[in-house]
């Protein structure tokens, strides 16, 4: 082997066969899906079907390695923390993965001889959802990301008045329908969804008809109507007394010197995310847990006064990183709870929350 070899350069290095070899497997897995449904060559078919899988990914890592003298495998590359444009770059991409699926799914159904398809609704119902998946994930790829938004600029502080009790950590209602954190739990994960549905697809083993599919569909969009109500209902901003010393969490009221961990979540992870929303977690020694959004949509959402009750409260918490069972020491804290703050931390997050292009004080969700 060459020098120029051993540097990976030249019409061989990895990153071009490895690129080949994905291509080339995305064409013998795709062809696959046309003949599968062929019962003389099935068999054949589906194992041409798995040999493309595998290939895609092989090629896929293979293009990550740098030159052919690396003897790791999987190639040791550096971890890098996930951008906003690799989020919707790999979301466009396996959207038109699955988008191409289904229609090959289409062709082969549409070609197929009715009166032998032991059940057509299945093979409808599988494409169908393929073909919404991949939409969705290409409209995500597709679309701009939202300028940075760069404001330290609090909402105004409305009067307390001599007979109230609790002052609510936030606005009342949220922008949208949904909460930000309830929408954006799947954000720098773009083909989780479709793993997690892709579960569901042994379903379409069943003998099921046209009604029962039906039915099944306007009962998941009922349960989803009310998941969404319950969720909406449990946003709320949580209540906190003016002395500061108890939270009103729903209608269970907890000692604000009960609180044990705070804890930073924030939607989107990408260290480049613009209009990013941010929010702590508290957590009291008796479980109870509540979210207090700190910028919504890059602003910020507590006033001055709901900012000074809210750091009063954690300043008499005892705010400590969560231990492991085996870890009584809490050596490894940091490690294994990185989302997690001390009360130094937690202190100087709801004092100055990040905003876009800052920094968080925890590692990424998406790394």
């Amino acid at each position: 082997m060459d020098a120029d070899d051993e540097k990976g350069g030249g019409l061989l290095k990895p990153t071009v066969v490895g690129l080949a070899l994905a291509l080339f497997s995305a064409a013998l897995a795709l062809t696959a899906i046309f003949l599968i449904a062929d019962p003389r060559i099935g068999v054949l078919a589906a194992v041409m079907l798995s040999f493309g899988c595998v290939g895609v990914a092989a090629g896929l890592v293979l293009t990550r390695r740098r030159s052919w003298a690396d003897p790791s495998w999987p190639p040791d590359m550096e971890s890098k923390p996930w951008s906003t444009r690799r989020t919707r770059r790999v979301s466009f991409l396996y959207g038109v993965f699955l988008l191409l699926i289904s229609v090959g799914g289409v062709v082969t159904l549409v070609g197929a001889d009715q009166n032998e398809t032991d059940d057509p609704v299945r093979g409808w119902v599988l494409v169908t959802v393929l073909a919404l998946l991949g939409s969705a994930l290409i409209i995500r790829g597709a679309r701009r990301e939202q300028e940075a938004v760069h404001s330290s600029d609090r909402p105004e502080s409305e009067p307390i008045v001599d007979a109230q009790e609790w002052v609510p950590l936030g606005p009342s209602r949220t922008h949208g329908l949904f909460p930000w954190w309830a929408l954006r739990v799947f954000s720098g994960q773009p083909l989780l969804v479709p793993m997690v549905c892709a579960f569901l697809f042994p379903v379409t083993a069943l003998r099921l008809g046209a009604w029962t599919w039906l039915f099944g569909a306007v009962g998941l969009a009922v349960a989803a109507v009310i998941v969404s109500i319950v969720v909406r209902r449990r946003s709320r901003p949580p209540c906190i007394s003016r002395d500061a010393t108890r939270l009103l969490v729903g209608a269970r009221e907890i000692p604000t010197a009960s609180i044990t961990t705070a804890m930073v979540i924030a939607g989107p992870w990408e260290p480049d995310a613009t209009a990013r929303n941010l929010a702590i977690v508290l957590t009291a020694s008796d479980h109870t847990r509540t979210v207090v959004g700190l910028r919504e949509r890059g602003r910020l959402a507590l006033t001055e006064n709901q900012t000074e009750l809210l750091m009063a409260a954690i300043e008499r918490a005892d705010i400590v990183l969560p231990h492991d069972k085996d870890d009584p020491r809490g050596r490894f804290s940091r490690m294994l709870y990185p989302n997690h703050l001390t009360k130094t931390e937690a202190l100087q997050l709801v004092r100055e929350p990040p905003g876009d292009g800052e920094a968080l004080p925890v590692g990424s969700a998406s790394t």
